[in-house]
């Protein structure tokens, strides 16, 4: 069984899981808000723990770090993750993977059209996480 802490303010809430809706009822709404804001700054942070990933947010500024859109799809703002694929010279399976985390953490948006898959950054969701971050480390 794996036990997961929470870390809020100075205590801690141990769960042994994932904590459940009905784990959370029992909890205070500012504390339940307070679990889950860490839970996604950790979760974004974890997202960020590999160079990779970091490398591919990073190409995604610019849409000229990568060949022309596919034909049918010079239209749409993302990159197709065969591209990226290409780029990152990885496995799909891993790329897939890694943008999977990309996207669970917020920082890029996945949109499909037929076989392809087309990720963009999510900028809004990029300045939320790091006001979070600087909110939660620097002193007011």
């Amino acid at each position: 069984m794996q036990i997961v802490h929470l870390r809020t303010n100075l205590t801690f809430v141990r769960f042994p899981r994932m904590p459940a809706v009905e784990d959370l009822a029992r909890l205070d709404n500012k504390r339940y808000f307070e679990i889950f804001r860490f839970m996604d700054i950790e979760r974004s942070i974890s997202a960020l723990n590999n160079p990779v990933r970091r490398q591919i947010l990073e190409w995604l500024k610019d849409r000229s770090n990568f060949p022309s859109a596919l034909p049918g799809h010079e239209d749409l703002e993302g990159v197709c993750v065969a591209y990226i694929q290409e780029k990152a010279k990885l496995s799909q399976s891993t790329i897939s993977n890694y943008m999977g985390l990309l996207k669970q953490a917020g920082f890029v948006n996945a949109e499909r059209h037929g076989q392809w898959t087309f990720y963009r950054r999510d900028e809004k969701n990029i300045q939320a996480f790091l006001a979070a971050v600087q909110n939660e480390l620097l002193k007011p």
